[in-house]
């Protein structure tokens, strides 16, 4: 709709200028010229429109500026149509200018309440001051229960030690006519509401995790969203941190048909045996481990890894301070050693180094990269490949997954990347930024990096931070 009437006003413009005649015509550029014409000469948005145009017209003075605002925002009237097509176009411009403040400080003396998401959508970018509480003041006033989703977005964008995080929760529960905890669990428990990851940041980020569980307990979802929490609350007493998590959650349950019952066990067992506290991103081990071996404890593997890591050579990763799984015990969760034994088993085995021997033919000097997941098969760890989406260039060279193992990746043990070309010889193991993105991302990591003709490297990396060498292998034969 915006578009159409920015076409009109482009051929309305248009006809104006081609003939230079636009002022010499007599289109009103002031609210005092316009009210002067009695009967209009020119139909109201036409000269809204030109208006428009002047306001964004950084050639013209501050004063010419504000005068054309001024007029744009006289003649869009109540109409929250016309209101909405004088922000589209004055929103486009970075709200730290002066004349942009301006202008969104004379919409919001129009009072109009469709207007709430324009001044959703500008608050997060407010520095702090008169402004911005006018905005929140404005909300007050204005805001409806239609405009939770957009005010979830805003909120879920500041800090919760915020300067304004009381305004937030004020206007939230004025909005919604309930306290703001349960105005955000009744979003995400509303088919209509399109905020849910919004708003689980908030609340995880806010309410004590008892608080929420309780909170939890007693609703009747509506929403597979809601529907999901309970169960990961009554089976594995956990709260997603974020929406990225609570979406992983979402697609897992879904996909298990209701349940998170695999990983039940093994999350009760590490629980109270090792103080563990399961998050998504571990439910792909724990519903697979769990198949009648006697489980290892935390103290095993640690004896186990620390031998076999001590035998191996390493190949230090330059990213980080060190490496070193001995370094680094104490900051390694019970996942992280599991995974850490599967995948050293994993790269034991003749047939995983043969795999990589032809991947290195395969690269050669060519500047590649492959990536895949590692999944648990039968108590193994298995890699799979994934085409990529592209391979960008930057620091080192860079696979970028597809969707497809985006997807995927959701159910399974850690990403892998894998780069075997001459040329990463020269910085082995995973890259800063790709330590960031796991970090980022709540995903484990898996880099393979060539060493020579002969051998190849491991690194093991993960959302805490930590990077674990496994080592020199060889490739197979």
């Amino acid at each position: 709709m915006i578009f159409r009437r920015i076409c009109v006003f482009a051929v309305l413009v248009a006809v104006l200028a081609s003939f230079c005649l636009a002022d010499d015509l007599g289109v009103p550029v002031t609210p005092a010229q316009y009210q002067a014409q009695n009967p209009p000469l020119f139909p109201p948005p036409v000269v809204r429109l030109y208006n428009i145009r002047r306001a964004l017209d950084e050639s013209l003075s501050p004063d010419e500026r504000n005068e054309s605002l001024r007029l744009s925002v006289l003649l869009a009237g109540d109409d929250p149509h016309a209101l909405d097509e004088v922000w589209g176009l004055i929103g486009e411009m970075p709200m730290s200018g002066d004349f942009a403040q301006t202008a969104l400080m004379a919409l919001l003396k129009t009072n109009q309440p469709k207007l709430a998401p324009c001044a959703l959508g500008a608050l997060p970018l407010l520095p702090p001051g008169q402004l911005r509480e006018s905005v929140f003041e404005w909300l007050s006033r204005n805001a409806q229960r239609d405009n939770l989703a957009d005010l979830a977005k805003a909120w879920a964008l500041e800090r919760p030690d915020g300067r304004d995080e009381s305004r937030y929760r004020e206007v939230t529960s004025r909005v919604a006519g309930v306290p703001w905890e349960q105005a955000l669990l009744d979003g995400i428990n509303a088919p209509s509401f399109f905020a849910r990851g919004s708003a689980m940041m908030i609340l995880a980020s806010r309410v004590n995790v008892a608080t929420l569980r309780a909170k939890l307990a007693v609703m009747t979802p509506r929403t597979e969203a809601m529907a999901t929490l309970k169960s990961a609350v009554a089976q594995l007493e956990y709260v997603p941190a974020n929406g990225a998590e609570l979406l992983a959650a979402v697609m897992i349950y879904r996909v298990q048909g209701g349940t998170f019952a695999p990983a039940v066990n093994l999350n009760r067992r590490w629980r109270h045996g090792d103080g563990y506290r399961f998050n998504i991103r571990d439910y792909h081990l724990l519903s697979r481990l769990d198949d009648g071996r006697r489980m290892l404890n935390k103290d095993e593997l640690i004896s186990l890894l620390g031998r076999s890591l001590a035998r191996r050579q390493h190949v230090r990763c330059g990213a980080v301070r060190t490496d070193v799984f001995a370094e680094q015990i104490p900051f390694l969760s019970t996942p992280d050693l599991w995974n850490l034994y599967l995948l050293e088993q994993m790269f034991s085995r003749p047939r995983v180094g043969a795999a990589l021997r032809v991947l290195a033919v395969n690269s050669g000097e060519a500047s590649r990269a492959y990536g895949g997941l590692v999944f648990c098969t039968n108590g193994k760890a298995e890699a799979t490949l994934y085409e990529s989406s592209s391979q960008g260039g930057g620091e080192g060279f860079k696979y970028v997954p597809a969707q497809r193992l985006l997807d995927d990746a959701r159910d399974s043990m850690c990403r892998l990347i894998v780069r075997l070309d001459r040329s990463s010889r020269q910085s082995p193991g995973p890259s800063k930024g790709d330590i960031e993105e796991a970090v980022a991302g709540n995903y484990y990591g898996l880099m393979v990096t060539s060493v020579s003709d002969d051998e190849f490297c491991a690194h093991y990396f993960g959302p805490s931070g930590v990077v674990i060498s496994l080592g020199r292998f060889p490739y197979g034969q």
